[in-house]
């Protein structure tokens, strides 16, 4: 089943690149990614369309109307989603390989449930360097 990632961005450039390939080192293959910017002035879009020449799972969309903000980029991106599963990411995550398939494993193993919250590690440089 597809999953949908949406990610809202602003000025993540930095970023981008990173987050994007840890997308698509997913051991979940069947993913959409959408990339809603939100009025960045940095390099964002051309770092994602360049992945997105090379990969048709990825979309750059550009937030064209107010408000300003990540939860307005968020449901534009859930406005595009089609999968059976969103998961909402931010530009400057590094998602580990098993992320996805251990997201769907937990939703189709709890059918009731709506949505689930993951943890997540806080980090500088490395994993667990940061309280």
């Amino acid at each position: 089943m597809l999953v949908s990632i949406v990610v809202a961005n602003y000025n993540g450039e930095k970023y981008l690149a990173e987050f994007i390939e840890s997308i698509q080192k997913q051991t979940y293959k069947n993913w959409e990614l959408f990339i809603v910017d939100d009025g960045s002035n940095d390099n964002s879009q051309n770092v994602v369309e360049s992945y997105a020449k090379q990969d048709f799972r990825i979309s750059f969309i550009e937030r064209t109307n107010e408000p300003k903000g990540a939860d307005h980029c968020r449901n534009i991106g859930l406005d595009k989603a089609n999968g059976k599963y969103i998961c909402f990411f931010d530009s400057d995550d590094l998602v580990p390989q098993y992320a996805i398939t251990d997201r769907v494993r937990e939703m189709e193993d709890a059918p009731a449930m709506d949505f689930i919250i993951f943890p997540a590690i806080t980090f500088k440089k490395t994993p667990y360097d940061y309280n």
